[in-house]
């Protein structure tokens, strides 16, 4: 399907947004949109400017930001022209994180205060996550965080002006590991890079496994980018768990796959990574990482409508950018900041923030809401990775909303 063809099938949602494209461009008004090939960095003042703010570079993590950034470019270049923004011109100006916090907090600080952006995106890890939610809010500018992570126990979940768009454990551990302890049995081993995000899922994925009547036969950590697990996996097969459930991210899921298989240890356990998307496991030989099993709320196997004329458009930028669980989770991200901005038919910060508190809309998962918390109502999938390194759903699950936890918003 051509891009033509899937920006005709976007414009028909218009019918049930609750507000004509007609009727937005009269309220917004402005000045032309620059062509529709992205616009990176215009010095157009009235440009509605998306900051993106993600990892581009860095070994291991340049795979999750490069697929988001060409998930916002299309959504950005789609807005344009479907006159979303009357004739201001879009803009995407890109800022690489480096995944370092106090980096992030210095690209995010440019962002929202000397380029002025409208909304950013990113970055995208925990730790970064932190640093770019202050400056989100000091400078009262709306962030968009396409990114799993450990919900409300985060210090930043309250933030008046961080929205999330992917997964919290409410929606991808609780459904989870209770399917995982009836396929494969309920001694699991926990092994996570070290930072934020794996310490605090753990936490979690324990809880919900001992109300199941499993049990936790292992737990560490390995260094954020560790590729050496040499003296790791001798230790998880004198374990013996069901379920070796990895929270590594970046450049430590394909060593440990391809190790896994060298060592002779694929098939003692069930291999499972909420952090081993397709563009991380091109890199490992496709016998080291089949069968792994995750769970997400998008695959690009998903066999929507919607999913696969979005699959189509990113085909034809090229095949250099692999889609992950998080292009599908930006794309739903950028596609709620479209119907909130349509909806409340301002696109200022106000606007944005509150458009998106309550924006509801068909996106390439399905229907989804921010009904608390600033959190998305999503649906997830366990899936499991087949012999072309793909993953493809095996299980669906409801989509859940969390319990309300920020009295302040």
């Amino acid at each position: 399907m051509s891009n033509q063809q899937y920006d005709a099938a976007a414009d028909s949602e218009t019918a049930d947004r609750g507000l004509s494209r007609r009727q937005f461009i009269g309220t917004v008004g402005g000045s032309v949109i620059a062509g529709a090939a992205g616009c990176l960095g215009s010095s157009n003042s009235n440009a509605f400017k998306i900051g993106a703010a993600l990892s581009l570079s860095t070994q291991g993590w340049e795979t999750y930001g490069n697929t988001m950034l060409r998930a916002v470019r299309i959504a950005a270049d789609q807005m344009q022209e479907r006159g979303v923004f009357g004739d201001r011109e879009v803009s995407v100006i890109t800022e690489d994180t480096q995944v370092d916090p106090q980096t992030t907090r210095n690209k995010v600080e440019k962002l929202t205060t000397q380029d002025d952006v409208d909304v950013v995106v990113g970055p995208v890890s925990s730790a970064n996550r932190i640093p770019a939610a202050e400056l989100f809010r000091e400078n009262q500018t709306p962030g968009l965080y396409a990114v799993e992570y450990e919900g409300a126990v985060a210090e930043d979940y309250c933030n008046p002006w961080l929205f999330k768009s992917a997964e919290v454990p409410e929606q991808q551990v609780e459904p989870f590991v209770p399917w995982l302890v009836d396929e494969y049995g309920s001694s699991f081993y926990l092994l996570g890079s070290d930072y934020t995000w794996p310490n605090e899922m753990n936490g979690q994925i324990q809880t919900v496994l001992e109300n199941q009547g499993g049990e936790v036969v292992g737990e560490e950590y390995a260094a954020l980018g560790e590729t050496d697990f040499s003296s790791i996996i001798p230790r998880i097969e004198n374990a013996d768990p069901d379920v070796l459930f990895m929270t590594l991210t970046g450049a430590s899921v394909p060593a440990i796959q391809e190790q896994m298989l060298n060592f002779d240890v694929r098939g003692q356990w069930t291999d499972v990574g909420i952090s081993h998307g397709q563009g991380l496991l091109q890199g490992a030989p496709a016998e080291a990482v089949e069968d792994v099993v995750s769970c997400h709320s998008y695959m690009e196997s998903l066999e929507t409508d919607r999913n696969q004329q979005f699959v189509q458009a990113f085909r034809d930028r090229g095949t250099d950018v692999p889609i992950t669980f998080l292009t599908g989770t930006t794309r739903v991200a950028m596609r709620l900041l479209e119907q909130a901005i349509e909806t409340e038919g301002d696109a200022s910060a106000d606007g944005i923030q509150a458009g998106l508190r309550g924006v509801s809309a068909k996106t390439v998962v399905g229907e989804v809401a921010i009904e608390t918390d600033q959190q998305a109502t999503l649906p997830t999938y366990a899936s499991r990775v087949n012999g072309e390194r793909q993953h493809v759903p095996v299980e669906s699950f409801d989509a859940v909303q969390p319990d309300p936890q920020c009295d302040s918003l």
